[in-house]
């Protein structure tokens, strides 16, 4: 699909004798198009309505095949941006393969954490960029001139590009060499070292640990399914309830006290130990 839609993208002509490729390149286009839309009508009798609208997948797909479909008819001026919409298509890949859906859910329960750390980055940002606008303003108009020209500046100074040579030696080392203003390294060193080093390695390690947070909890949850279809038709014991209960400890603390609540309802002479006839009929119960 995608390589389907590469010429047409690069610009190249839609006619044949420009492209002699192109009258393959568009029945391949029509015939996927085509085999999309039959399998998401099969999709849709198979789970019907409410089912199929139930999950977030089949609805991307309905909005790119109707878009695709659309895109082979009609000709309006915007024909040419709806086309475009046709190289997401690759995107339905994530929701046939197992792995990329799990990634991409990872991703999904990890965008609020990594937004509220974005957003104390931003923060800390716009106050540096106020105090440049303020100290460096009149002196440099063009990059601290105003708070937008400030706040960009400081953000090319977050990602390194160039942030040394351009921005911030010509505000303190004068063409002689002379040194005018000795606080004004201190003060975008200490920028970088709070945003580039610090937050921004922050945003990371949120990331980073709710991605391995989500992908530790689906994968949990298809272990669980998987021991729950491999217990299916095995008999069960009358132990089961009691093992079942010593098992579910928080800590190491919990299970001394379920063991020990279980020894005492064992021990019915109360002899701090049990014998063999106390431990079976205790069991038996």
């Amino acid at each position: 699909e995608l390589i389907v839609d590469m010429p047409e993208n690069q610009g190249v002509s839609i006619s044949p004798t420009d492209n002699p490729y192109q009258a393959p390149f568009s029945v391949l286009e029509t015939f996927f198009t085509f085999a999309f839309a039959v399998e998401l009508l099969i999709n849709i009798l198979a789970h019907f309505l409410l089912p199929f609208l139930k999950d977030p997948w089949n609805i991307f797909d309905l909005i790119v095949v109707s878009t695709s479909l659309a895109s082979l008819w009609l000709t309006f001026p915007g024909v040419t941006a709806l086309r475009l919409v046709r190289t997401i298509r690759v995107i339905r890949l994530f929701g046939r393969l197992e792995t990329l859906r799990q990634i991409i859910a990872a991703i999904s329960v990890s965008v609020l954490p990594v937004a509220n750390a974005f957003a104390i980055m931003g923060i800390v940002m716009a106050i540096f960029a106020v105090l440049a606008c303020d100290f460096y303003g009149k002196r440099d108009f063009y990059n601290f001139g105003t708070f937008t020209r400030a706040y960009f500046s400081m953000f090319q100074i977050c990602t390194g590009d160039a942030w040394a040579s351009e921005i911030v030696r010509p505000l303190f080392i004068l063409e002689g060499g002379d040194i005018s203003d000795p606080l004004a390294p201190l003060f975008f060193v200490a920028f970088i070292i709070i945003v580039a080093w610090t937050l921004l390695q922050v945003v990371v390690a949120v990331l980073l640990d709710n991605f391995m947070s989500e992908a530790t909890r689906v994968k949990t949850q298809q272990q669980i399914a998987q021991l729950n279809r491999m217990g299916q038709g095995i008999e069960t014991s009358s132990l089961d309830p009691l093992m079942t209960l010593l098992i579910q400890f928080e800590s190491l603390s919990g299970l001394k006290e379920r063991v020990a609540d279980l020894f005492k309802i064992l021990d019915v002479d109360d002899s701090k130990s049990l014998s063999y006839v106390e431990l079976h009929d205790g069991f038996r119960k």
